[in-house]
Order: C-alpha cells, then sequence, then structure tokens
C-alpha cells in the first residue's frame, strides 16, 4: 500500500505572472489549478498501486509504516505559463527506512503556437497547454516509476520484475 499527502502548496496552487507587449499592452495570467493537481496525483497513484491511502498530514514522529511501503508527496516546483509551458513537479518518497528521495519531473507542452499574440491572449490556449504540461509529466512518472533504480525494488509486482 502507498501513502500519498498532499500539502497546502500542491492544493492550492497558484501564481500570478505579468507580460507587457512590445505595444505597451499589459496582460496579467491568473493561474490556479490546486484541483487539477490533485485529480492528476490520484489518477497516477490509483494507476500505478494497487492501494492508495490519502493523509491530511505528514505521520512523523511515532509514524511506523506499518503496512504502508512508502509515502509520496508531490508539489509544484516551477511553472512557466510562457509556450510552450513547463511545470515541474518534486516528488518525495518517504521509505520505511527514513530515507527521502526526491524526484524532480518535468512536463512540456510540446505543440507551438502559430502566432506570437495566441501566445500573450488566449487563456484557452494557457489551459490547454498547461494540460499538456501536466499529461507529460504524468506520462514520465508512470513510465519512469518502473525505471527509477532505488524505486523499482518496492514494486516489483506492478513493475513486471
Amino acid at each position: 500500500m502507498v501513502g500519498v499527502y498532499y500539502g497546502d502548496y500542491l492544493l492550492t496552487y497558484k501564481t500570478s505572472q505579468t507580460y507587457q507587449d512590445p505595444g505597451g499592452q499589459t496582460f496579467v495570467y491568473n493561474v490556479e489549478f490546486g484541483k487539477a493537481n490533485i485529480a492528476l496525483f490520484d489518477y497516477i497513484t490509483s494507476g500505478l498501486f494497487r492501494e492508495v491511502k490519502h493523509f491530511s498530514r505528514l505521520p512523523f514522529g511515532s509514524w511506523t509504516m506499518g503496512n504502508i511501503d512508502l509515502i509520496i508527496e508531490p508539489t509544484v516546483d516551477h511553472y512557466s505559463p510562457w509556450f510552450p509551458v513547463d511545470l515541474e513537479y518534486k516528488v518525495k518518497f518517504y521509505l520505511p527506512s527514513g530515507k527521502i528521495i526526491i524526484w524532480p519531473i518535468k512536463g512540456t507542452s510540446q505543440e507551438q503556437l502559430t502566432s506570437f499574440m495566441d501566445q500573450i491572449i488566449s487563456t484557452n490556449n494557457l489551459i490547454k497547454h498547461t494540460q499538456f504540461a501536466m499529461r507529460d509529466f504524468a506520462a514520465k512518472f508512470m513510465v519512469g516509476f518502473c525505471k527509477h533504480y532505488e524505486l523499482k525494488n518496492f514494486f516489483s509486482d506492478q513493475c513486471g520484475q
């Protein structure tokens, strides 16, 4: 069984970015995707692991792993709303030994937009490209988990080893 902890930063992630074009027009992007982060990691963990337990806080101190193989704590490490969108999560894995593995994984929207103005003024494009970056991250996580030299040994059944 895997434990998952979503901290407040992930749950309420938002950022505001301001851009001024060469003509002096200012654009402000207010990006919030805390709920999307949770949906993403719930999808990933339910697809990779048979049982997932959600923690409302990290159970340190008196915590013993019991039947929990590891606890996963994802955080948003970097987000750039300029096209292509870059999104990096830092995923911490708390092991029964007390060791913490930190795995930074970047997702990128690969599609280039056709014009400069499409990049600046389209909120729909920003949402679409953020979703592409999240999907790219999810694919890298799901494929890379079983290849990660320290993590694959914990889940040899799921990883086909």
